[in-house]
């Protein structure tokens, strides 16, 4: 279906032939003027006209007879002018009284201009369109004759020719221009082309668009606005012609406001507007703040099927945009939206490369702020770390202040990269120092647990901290540009400020406080452990200290001297010991032990196990009895809890050594020459392996002999093998005459141990003297070997009764007697062996040693008065005897009982 043609006087083909002309809004010319007034003249009118017509005007290309007004306006309103009847309808129109004319006594110009009569013929374009009329106008009615509207008939033909003319020069001009306009925008777009390809920035992409850009497409105003990432709103980037309010104004809009640009934007289509009017009618928005303007187009900038942005541009005149405009005009957004599309790509990357350069930065320089944070517990050391490290990377000087206990601010640390801006800044802080009353600063920054950024540093900020005039002259001088100063904050206390400051340079960014705040955080938490540690490290000793004897046992024939230093690297207390215990039968148990690992867990372990070897050592277990009993002990705890040890039986009267060892590391003796040699005892497996059958080693110590017994950490370390480490230790002890406390102080020395320790260690020395109830020729001693009978206790009795008074004890004799009847009762009864009888006596001391075949310690059992007399026998001897005891030999048993022989128990 064919749609309805438009009516004559809208008809686009029609009004382009019009302006095709090149006629319109043009002075008035001779040909034409004579033409009319030929008319006028032949036709005896007062008014010749020869108009053009508009869909809005008949505009006079020439007007004979009008007033002065009339000549200057040179046009009317199309719809007080008779001409759109000949437009309309084609065909000349001849009127002889418009009065009465239907056609047109209603028309504006009957009263307006005072028309009476009208004859007038249609101007043709050369393809047949009207393109207005030649007519003539009288002020009174008449009749046109034929003669007259013949001769009217051909001038109107005279300038139709004359208006062909013009056109073809106009169409030959215009096409002349077209093609110089075509050449110039052909030049311009490469020029602009090239401009935006070197463009890398929107901004520079904005300058080449209102630099070049405009002119090229005729605009005299232009802006042009980019769309945020969300697609809500427009910001304008760049604009040429606007006034400044209008600027203000239209910084940001929303893609949803009624205008030109957001319409754009919105739709993804350019609009087009032909003038002012038709702008305020569509969109309001705009309002009394447009700039001088008519005609305006939006143009949506569209790349990679995403709208990016607008162009708007504004012409001073009404203008309507040919295709040939609106496809240079929408060529050119291409253009432009391609170029902003690279560029954001391209700053993109730039802003992605700079904060991936910055990231790296502040993760290398936080990396390197780990590292040297964590190499010291020296909470002094710490914060001289990080002042250096923030001026290495953040300030041209840093000062860090800490709370002390009683809350007073104390500055601990400044570092400036000058040394004399160094020492200037630590004399003003230490003469100004800062307070929790402070305003600003490290002060300020204590008091609040919040941090503070001042990208620029105002005289107002140096006034509010100075409390007098001498201190802001001092501030002043300091020629501050930007500061931060950040808390440091750790487990949910503030312990301190670090202020960075810049003299030059970039001002402080959201990025640097982010940063300080972070170094802050990581030097916080290395400042509370160091303070932890130190405390806990106190705390880890003192108790290590109280699980080790308070006061060492020095027994008689022996000097003794131990040490204990704990690791330096854990702060928790170690499993590492050492005891001395003296025994009934005057001899001396010696351990040393080591419970592998740390913690309150190794120290439980570690008490454990002392107190079980003091209780089978006091049960007189020979050494190798007592460590298998301990090895079950160890078992029993639950976990694999390895642990060695060295456990060793010295009798000072005899000068002998009995030791057994479960995994440690070998003993050292010194003879009294100095010469040192490691112990050759079997090892064992550590206690808690179990299924070790451990052996024992007997060694001679004669006086002035050394023994040194330690646990690994003395021997071991983290550059020092185990044997490397044994001949270190055989080295340092080769010298005479060391008293036990010169030998421990002289090994630790020689192997490097002092305050940097890797493991805990235990030392342990003895060295032997002549005890006083050591044996001598003065001793008095007899034997005698009984038969497992009853009446070997008779015989018993009988024996020393006799040896007593011989030896003139008399005094002793019925104790002695019961006692000896008890032991041996005992013997025979539960080892059925023989039995070997020993009496010694000295000047203090009667000791009486009965010797059977059986492994079984008696044990002291109390029982009821009803209940039978087994067991009675050891409780007499528990209740008589001064101290007795029980020793396992190695395929015997050995059970002795002591008597004094002081004046009272002799009288």
């Amino acid at each position: 279906m064919t749609a309805p043609a438009l009516p004559p006087l809208h008809d686009p083909a029609r009004l382009a032939a019009v302006t095709a002309t090149g006629l319109l809004d043009t002075p008035a010319e001779e040909p034409f003027d004579r033409l009319a007034t030929l008319a006028a003249t032949l036709l005896e009118a007062p008014l010749a006209f020869v108009t053009l017509v508009d869909e809005e005007r008949s505009f006079f290309k020439s007007c004979i007879g009008v007033n002065a007004a009339t000549a200057s306006e040179r046009q009317t309103r199309v719809s007080h002018s008779f001409c759109q009847y000949v437009v309309a309808s084609g065909e000349p129109l001849v009127v002889a009284d418009a009065r009465s004319d239907e056609r047109t006594r209603d028309n504006p110009a009957v009263a307006g201009m005072g028309v009476a009569a009208w004859a007038g013929f249609p101007l043709r374009s050369v393809d047949g369109h009207v393109l207005g009329t030649f007519c003539v106008v009288d002020l009174r009615p008449r009749t046109w004759t034929d003669d007259q509207l013949a001769i009217l008939r051909t001038l109107a033909a005279a300038a139709t020719t004359e208006i062909g003319l013009r056109t073809a020069v106009e169409q030959e001009r215009a096409a002349r221009l077209d093609a110089e306009r075509a050449v110039a925008t052909l030049r311009s777009q490469h020029a602009i082309t090239a401009a935006l390809s070197q463009a890398v920035s929107p901004g520079e992409v904005a300058a080449v668009v209102v630099d070049q850009g405009l002119d090229a497409l005729g605009a005299t105003s232009g802006a042009l606005a980019l769309l945020d990432d969300d697609g809500a709103q427009l910001r304008l980037l760049a604009a040429v012609g606007w006034p400044a309010a209008a600027l203000t104004r239209w910084e940001h809009w929303s893609v949803d406001a009624a205008l030109p640009s957001a319409e754009a934007a919105r739709s993804g289509t350019p609009v087009w507007l032909a003038s002012a009017a038709e702008t305020r009618e569509r969109f309001p928005d705009v309002g009394d703040a447009a700039i001088d303007r008519e005609a305006c187009a939006a143009l949506p900038l569209t790349a990679e099927a995403r709208t990016v942005g607008v162009l708007e541009l504004g012409f001073p005149q009404i203008h309507r945009f040919d295709p040939a405009e609106r496809e240079a005009a929408t060529a050119m957004g291409l253009q432009i939206a391609q170029a902003l599309a690279r560029s954001r790509r391209y700053e993109a990357e730039r802003e992605a490369r700079a904060a991936a350069e910055r990231s790296r930065f502040r993760l290398n320089f936080l990396a390197e702020a780990s590292d040297r944070l964590a190499a010291s517990l020296d909470y002094r050391q710490t914060l001289g770390t990080v002042a250096e490290l923030a001026v290495g990377g953040l300030a041209e000087w840093c000062a860090i202040h800490l709370l002390d206990d009683d809350g007073r601010v104390q500055l601990v640390s400044v570092v400036a990269r000058d040394p004399n801006a160094e020492r200037t800044l630590t004399e003003l802080l230490e003469r100004f120092p800062a307070t929790l009353e402070d305003p600003h600063g490290a002060g300020a920054a204590l008091r609040t647990g919040t941090s503070q950024r001042f990208a620029d540093v105002p005289d107002e900020v140096l006034s509010a901290v100075a409390n007098s005039e001498e201190r802001l002259t001092a501030l002043r001088g300091l020629g501050l540009r930007s500061g931060i100063a950040v808390p440091l904050k750790a487990r949910g206390r503030t312990l301190g400020a670090i202020t960075v400051a810049r003299t030059s340079g970039a001002p402080y960014s959201a990025g640097d406080l982010t940063l300080a705040e972070e170094l802050a955080r990581r030097a916080a938490l290395a400042v509370d452990n160091a303070l932890r540690y130190a405390r806990e490290r106190d705390v880890a000793v003192t108790l290590q200290h109280s699980l080790l004897p308070e006061v060492l046992a020095q027994p008689d024939g022996m000097a003794l001297a131990s040490r204990y230093l704990p690791s330096t690297i854990d702060t928790e207390v170690g499993g590492d010991w050492y005891d001395v215990i003296p025994l009934p039968d005057g001899k001396v148990g010696l351990v040393v032990g080591d419970v592998m690992g740390h913690g309150v867990h190794a120290a439980a372990i570690m008490g454990q196990l002392r107190t079980a070897v003091r209780a089978y050592a006091l049960e007189n277990h020979p050494p190798a009895a007592l460590v298998t009993r301990l090895d079950r002990v160890v078992q029993t705890l639950g976990g694999l809890q390895l642990t060695t040890c060295v456990y060793a039986v010295y009798d000072p009267q005899t000068r002998t050594l009995v030791i057994t060892s479960a995994g440690h590391p070998p003993p050292l003796v010194i003879n009294a020459a100095g010469a040192a040699e490691l112990l050759g005892v079997e090892p064992g497996l550590p206690l808690g392996v179990g299924g070790c059958a451990y052996t024992t080693a007997t060694v001679t110590l004669p006086p002035g002999t050394s023994l040194l017994l330690y646990t690994d950490g003395l021997v071991e370390g983290r550059t020092r093998t185990l044997g490397d480490g044994l001949r270190r230790l055989r080295d340092a002890v080769s010298a005479p005459g060391l008293t036990p406390h010169q030998l421990c102080d002289r090994v630790l020395t020689a192997l490097g141990h002092g305050y940097d320790n890797d493991d805990d260690i235990a030392l342990l020395a003895l060295t032997t003297q002549a005890a006083s109830g050591a044996p001598s020729d003065e001793q008095l001693a007899a034997s005698i070997t009984l038969d497992p009978v009853p009446e070997s206790a008779r015989l018993a009795r009988d024996f020393v009764s006799a040896m007593l008074t011989i030896w003139q004890l008399e005094g002793a004799t019925d104790l002695t007697a019961l006692l000896v009847s008890e032991l041996v009762t005992n013997a025979v009864r539960h080892a059925g062996t023989a039995v070997e009888l020993t009496v010694t006596a000295d000047a203090s001391r009667l000791r009486i040693d009965v010797v059977d075949g059986s492994l079984l310690c008696p044990t002291v059992r109390y029982v009821e008065a009803d209940q039978a007399e087994g067991g009675r026998g050891m409780v007499l001897v528990d209740a008589l005897a001064a101290d007795w005891g029980c020793e396992q030999l190695a395929a015997s048993k050995r059970i002795w009982a002591d008597v004094a022989l002081d004046a009272d128990a002799v009288a």
